[in-house]
């Protein structure tokens, strides 16, 4: 979803979706919540100003403390508290104050009053107190306020670490007041706290002022031996190239460096007091992506050579019916070609592809094209339409039964509803379709259509009972024929879209 997109669905509790650039700054705080809610060991929102009040418009619960809301305030409207003796009452616990504190005045709030955790059973609440920051806009106007409720017990007395990274969410947080987090080349920048990261606090000189215990870990994984606290960042495995290019400056930046055989990924952000950067060693998991990439790659050669197996096949059976005398001969050759052909395009496809599902709207179209081609003089007056759905993804099997299945009822038409003769006309038609509940294709023909007592179950049509086969028992689906200027036959199998 684009940012204009975003801003309208997202931000439409106003004029907001009017003002492109405000948008473009309030998706970038929406984006970036999870990193200062987990930073700052406090549940974070942010709020918009509508005619009843301030409206949340989005929340991320912090996953490394214990958070005040038991549900979701995505939505919630925050009711506007009175005003007595011209001061805003902060008698009413279920009123936000130091939100609209925040939007009256213009600056940081922090609340003195403790309250309770609301929703909670069978336990002892959670008390907490809040804390509301102004976002603005390049007028200087409030367009919003950062809302964040953290424990009494982690904001009165906090660890060195927990004071350290409630800082670091302090100075993000005041950055993201009044200008986006931005890359160097002022894309939108959005990061979160991963689990094992390592966090560090860079001063305006390059310092580093303080490495979490992670951090040292990873420095010292990747050949670092020296203290890290007090260290220039340029001294740091990749620190010259990953860091220093952001510290002072309001850009943020995302590197990834390999040193001493590990693989670090960073991730800085540049503030006015230096950098807060974040630190991932990805060694392990760059060597599983590697060897994906290489068990893919595997994969894909071995459909390959599949596929090149089977054209090799069909080319005999094809040398072979052009020799066959007998004409009930040379059809059966013909059909077993095209059977083959249709598999060998599920495998061409597969080889070309990262997943283990397919178009079946593109196999659909390759394999009629290919049969076509096989049977239709370019002079011929018959005609072969494929329309419908596109993207219709299925599981590879899923795929190479429908497939073949569409290539017995194709050869069905021409045989036995066009004809064979270069001097037939008519049009074959396959449509295809999908919905919530199921695929189903339709091949329709112009010709003469069905025997009166027709049935697919009892038919001795060694094509037709092989569709019947794979639709009915293999796919779980049906197949149905009617009469109605030309034969139709009718193919649904079950299907759900994930």
């Amino acid at each position: 979803m684009d940012n204009s997109e975003r801003i309208h669905d997202v931000l439409d509790v106003g004029v907001w979706h009017e003002l492109p650039s405000v948008g473009v700054h309030l998706c970038n705080v929406i984006d970036n919540l999870a990193l200062i809610a987990d930073l700052g060991y406090g549940s974070t929102s942010l709020a918009l100003l509508e005619d009843e009040g301030l409206r949340v418009v989005a929340a991320r619960r912090t996953t490394t403390a214990v958070g005040p809301e038991v549900k979701t305030r995505i939505g919630k409207l925050l009711p506007r508290p009175s005003i007595v003796a011209g001061e805003i009452s902060t008698h009413d616990d279920s009123v936000e104050v130091e939100a609209y504190e925040a939007l009256v005045s213009e600056r940081r709030v922090v609340g003195s009053r403790k309250r309770q955790q609301t929703g909670a059973k069978d336990r002892t609440p959670i008390v907490y107190i809040t804390v509301a920051s102004p976002v603005f806009d390049a007028s200087q106007s409030v367009v919003g306020i950062i809302i964040r409720d953290i424990a009494q017990a982690q904001a009165e007395a906090p660890g060195r670490m927990e004071a350290e990274f409630m800082q670091m969410a302090e100075e993000l947080v005041a950055r993201l007041r009044t200008t986006s987090l931005l890359d160097a080349d002022l894309r939108p920048f959005v990061t979160t706290r991963r689990p094992g990261d390592g966090v560090m606090r860079v001063d305006v000189h390059g310092i580093i002022e303080y490495p979490s215990p992670n951090a040292v870990a990873i420095m010292r994984a990747a050949g670092f031996e020296n203290r890290v606290r007090t260290s220039h960042a340029s001294e740091l495995p990749g620190g010259g190239f990953a860091i220093m290019g952001v510290v002072g400056r309001h850009v943020a930046s995302q590197k990834e460096v390999t040193v001493a055989g590990r693989t670090l990924l960073y991730r800085t952000i540049g503030i006015d007091t230096g950098a807060i950067v974040f630190v991932e060693d990805v060694t392990d998991l760059r060597s599983e992506q590697l060897t994906v990439r290489v068990k893919d790659a595997t994969i894909r050669e071995v459909h390959h050579r599949v596929k090149n197996n089977l054209q090799t096949v069909a080319a005999l059976l094809r040398m072979q019916a052009r020799r066959a005398t007998n004409r009930e001969a040379r059809r059966a050759l013909v059909e077993a070609t095209d059977r083959i052909n249709s598999m060998a395009v599920v495998h061409a496809l597969l080889s070309q592809s990262d997943y283990e599902s397919l178009d079946f709207a593109k196999v659909a179209r390759t394999v009629t094209d290919s049969i076509v081609g096989g049977i239709i003089d370019p002079s011929s007056d018959v005609k072969v339409i494929v329309v419908g759905d596109e993207d219709i993804m299925l599981p590879a099997p899923v795929t190479t039964s429908l497939a073949m299945a569409l290539t017995e009822l194709i050869h069905n038409a021409f045989e036995h509803g066009i004809g064979m003769d270069p001097s037939a006309t008519g049009t074959i038609r396959v449509e295809l379709g999908r919905d919530f509940e199921r695929v189903h294709f339709t091949v329709s023909d112009t010709g003469r259509g069905l025997p009166d007592d027709f049935d697919i179950h009892t038919t001795v049509n060694l094509g037709l009972s092989i569709v019947e086969t794979l639709i009915t028992q293999d796919l779980g689906g049906t197949v149905k024929a009617y009469s109605d200027h030309g034969a139709h036959f009718v193919v649904e199998i079950p299907y759900r879209e994930d």
